[in-house]
């Protein structure tokens, strides 16, 4: 792991985690962390593929299940992150 490797990561990790300290949705982490999981699923399909990495839209070069593994990695990260925020937060 080399700081180049590391650092956007980190960033990146930080700014959608960062999400979960709006007052938005904050009684439901389902729904919260489905609707955080979407930013980055968005960002992923229509930027990141298509813009930075060369690929169509939505990664479909990379293969025809690559959207399905995108939306699915996120919503996971999205559920984890709200049900892990909301069992350490403050009431």
């Amino acid at each position: 792991m080399t700081a180049a490797w590391l650092y956007p990561r980190v960033v990146w990790g930080g700014l959608w985690g960062g999400l979960f300290l709006l007052p938005l949705l904050s009684g439901s982490p389902l729904l919260q962390g489905a609707l955080f999981g979407l930013g980055p699923t968005l960002v992923q399909l229509f930027v990141v593929f298509p813009y930075k990495a060369g690929k169509d839209v939505a990664g479909l070069a990379l293969g025809d299940l690559t959207p399905l593994v995108v939306i699915v990695v996120n919503l996971v990260w999205g559920l984890v992150a709200a049900y892990a925020y909301h069992s350490v937060r403050p009431r």
